[in-house]
């Protein structure tokens, strides 16, 4: 039985993805300008990091988002990426997320 203060392979393995994307991120706000990062890059969300495969994939709350990303600053993301887990190509897909937005009335 697992004492509750040790965590699991998995949870590990997702608590160091998120703080790569977290530092990835912070990469970012130093590079970008401070209303493109809070429009494009804040709300993205990491859905997840395959090591193996050098692939991480991000979410965009929605398509528009998700499509700006892509064309203009998925090359930036990349750069900052490589940097933080220290290998020389990454493969950033960026999805829409549309699921989590507020029905307008």
């Amino acid at each position: 039985m697992l004492d509750s203060s040790e965590s699991t392979p998995t949870e590990t393995l997702r608590a160091q993805s998120t703080d790569v994307w977290a530092s990835s991120a912070e990469v970012l706000r130093g590079e970008l300008d401070a209303q493109v990062f809070s429009a494009y890059i804040e709300p993205l969300r990491l859905v997840s990091v395959t090591l193996e495969t050098a692939e991480v994939v991000l979410a965009a709350p929605n398509q528009f988002l998700a499509g700006y990303i892509e064309k203009y600053l998925k090359h930036k993301i990349a750069d900052a990426l490589q940097a933080q887990l220290g290998i020389s190509a990454v493969r950033v897909s960026i999805l829409a997320d549309e699921r989590k937005q507020p029905v307008d009335d």
